[in-house]
């Protein structure tokens, strides 16, 4: 069951893959006499990968807890507003670590409000 549970609003991040998915699957079989049978379909979900770079796209440690928080609800799905559009979207548990991140200064006791850089954070549209 999904439930819609809240918005994620993530400015500042790039999306990485947002033209490497055509949105169309696509098999090649051959027929008896040799001849190619195309199958062609509308793929189902579109990857969201947002990173950040060591100069940009930082988040501070509160933002990527309430990501993390919402990431281990299983089977759900939020919507995500990025650059002015939305997408109802879910993480990508099958392609782990959904959320990963570096702090930018590395401190045995990090605070709420430290920020990370080298952010990635695995979406799938849905």
């Amino acid at each position: 069951m999904s439930s819609q549970i809240e918005s994620i609003v993530l400015g500042g991040l790039f999306w990485r893959d947002e033209f490497e998915n055509p949105g169309v699957n696509a098999h090649i079989s051959e027929s008896l006499e040799g001849r190619k049978i195309i199958w062609e379909g509308e793929k189902e979900g579109k990857p969201i990968t947002l990173v950040g770079t060591a100069n940009s796209g930082w988040l501070q440690r509160s933002v990527l807890l309430a990501l993390q928080a919402l990431s281990q609800v299983p089977n759900a799905t939020y919507l995500l507003v990025h650059d002015g559009n939305n997408y109802n979207v879910r993480f990508r548990h099958e392609d782990p670590p959904v959320i990963s991140a570096s702090p930018i200064v590395p401190s045995p006791e990090q605070g709420s409000s430290d920020y990370y850089n080298n952010i990635v954070i695995k979406l799938m549209e849905v």
